[in-house]
């Protein structure tokens, strides 16, 4: 198992050198200077030049993805243009609030539709499989920003039990020790403030997990119905062995096999997803960052968040992975073999 994890840490390496290129590269695509843009109108062309100098700008392409390379391996992302802060100390300050919706909302998918998944495939044709996959084809349906408008409708303006924006309360004060609200909050004893970050989190959640929850609902269902088939199945219920026992012991089992690996991806693309999320309710976690940074052509600063997102995805891959072994130790074996 230790020398898959080693070959598969060194397949990341190509992943992400490719990935910073192509971020790169269409950075400099778009149209636009950031030199210019932090300028502004009334900036005459020897400043510009001297601004463009400063920022690297006037140096060719491939020497400027270099020099960025060679940063970047040392631990340094370069400095924020926008911001004037070191790129590195912005993600620190914004990654803890987008990871913590994103674990939030991926453990509320979970929770919600495996357990759904399950009893949609061992009640097939039943009015509650016909509902789940009702509500699985709605949730995937429907985009992101439109779950985030209808919940902020409910929840904010019709029931007036929620708050919309922001991460904590804003007559609340909390200390940092990790950076992330809701685990600073119960480490400080502050628990105020705990339940304001709770309240705060619980629409964007919902959101964010709207869609992994249709999509692991449905490959929870599908799994199940091809497992509750197999022979191994048909036989522990001839032994007479009670329904819950050969459902949860013997065919769940085997079924969250791809569930995992649906569980994986998803986690992945919540990352993306919080950055319609953190925007439509102003929290300032990296999603909302790297918007703000592409509009001002923040070449460091995403060309680092996207470094970083893409990093945290292949982590959670080779996470994927092993826990393939861990379900099923048959593939361990076939793993540590090969």
């Amino acid at each position: 198992m230790l020398e898959f994890i080693g070959k598969r840490l060194l397949a990341t390496i190509p992943v992400l050198i490719g990935v910073s290129i192509v971020v790169f590269v269409g950075m400099h695509l778009i149209p636009g200077d950031p030199a210019q843009i932090l300028l502004g109108d009334r900036g005459s062309p020897e400043e510009l030049a001297a601004l463009r100098a400063e920022m690297g700008l006037d140096r060719p392409v491939w020497v400027q993805y270099l020099r960025f390379a060679v940063n970047a391996v040392r631990g340094d992302l370069g400095l924020s243009y926008r911001t004037r802060n070191p790129v590195t100390r912005d993600i620190a300050d914004a990654f803890p609030l987008t990871i913590e919706l994103s674990v939030t909302a991926m453990l509320l998918a979970v929770v919600v539709a495996v357990p759904s998944g399950v009893l949609a495939a061992t009640r097939q044709y039943s009015l509650f499989d016909n509902l789940t996959m009702v509500g699985v084809l709605v949730g995937v349906s429907m985009p992101v920003f439109w779950i985030a408008l209808l919940l902020m409708l409910l929840f904010g303006y019709s029931l007036r039990l929620l708050p919309l924006s922001g991460v904590i309360g804003d007559a609340i004060t909390l200390g940092r020790v990790t950076g992330f609200p809701l685990m600073d909050s119960i480490l400080t004893l502050n628990w105020p403030a705990a339940g304001s970050v709770l309240m705060h989190l619980v629409v964007p959640s919902i959101t964010l997990a709207t869609i992994p929850m249709a999509i692991i609902a449905r490959m929870t269902r599908s799994s199940m119905l091809e497992v509750l088939r197999q022979d191994y199945v048909r036989t522990a219920r001839a032994k007479g062995l009670a329904e819950r026992t050969v459902i949860y012991r013997h065919a769940l089992k085997n079924a969250l096999i791809p569930v995992v690996t649906v569980v994986g991806l998803q986690f992945g693309g919540l990352l993306s997803g919080a950055v319609i999320t953190e925007t439509v309710f102003a929290r300032p976690g990296l999603g909302r960052v790297a918007v703000t940074s592409i509009l001002f052509r923040d070449y460091a600063a995403v060309q680092g968040i996207v470094l970083v997102g893409a990093t945290v995805f292949v982590i959670v891959n080779l996470l994927v992975d092993v826990l393939y072994g861990v379900l099923d130790p048959r593939i361990r074996v076939r793993g540590g073999a090969a």
